[in-house]
């Protein structure tokens, strides 16, 4: 069980409760830390309100978890962003908060720790898939063959290469 820190109980206790989301993506060379509320400080870092969303986080089969964040993109900055550094693979989390501050560290929870895995460009917003790490390798193509080398001769045949002669024998 978890206890809950003096302004966190404050603010769930209220008729209308509206979790704040902070978002944070780890780029090659620069970390994003944003709010979907306004401007915070938690946990020693600042995190910007910059109009992001979590648009959709859900568990899926096998423990894992998938969502989706966006981006504001009037000023062509988060097409910029998911262009000029790729999307794939990169490290995000979410916490959730409630209220306005100042945060606690126990305050946040931890929704979603994974990686992006795609991203999708439009005029008003960017969107980018997320899914647990894991799961960015689960899906690839799996092809199993059994006998991924059907050309090659019988055991015992001797084929000769540049003057000299091998035999083909089976392994032992």
């Amino acid at each position: 069980m978890r206890d809950l820190t003096a302004a966190t109980g404050t603010e769930i206790a209220r008729g209308i409760t509206r979790p704040r989301y902070l978002i944070e993506l780890v780029m090659e060379n620069v970390t994003y830390r944003w709010s979907s509320g306004s401007e915070a400080t938690w946990n020693g870092q600042l995190w910007t309100q910059n109009g992001a969303q979590v648009d959709d986080l859900r568990a899926v089969a096998g423990g894992a978890q998938e969502g989706r964040i966006s981006l504001p993109n009037h000023d062509n900055a988060a097409s910029a962003l998911v262009l000029s550094d790729g999307i794939n693979g990169r490290a995000c989390r979410i916490w959730q908060i409630y209220g306005d501050g100042p945060f606690a560290t126990d305050d946040a929870v931890l929704l979603f720790e994974g990686v992006c895995d795609g991203a999708e460009l439009a005029i008003e917003r960017v969107s980018i898939d997320l899914t647990s790490a894991g799961r960015v390798n689960e899906l690839s193509p799996r092809l199993y063959w059994d006998m991924a080398c059907t050309h090659i001769p019988p055991a015992g045949t001797v084929i000769s290469w540049g003057g000299e002669h091998y035999r083909l024998e089976r392994r032992k």
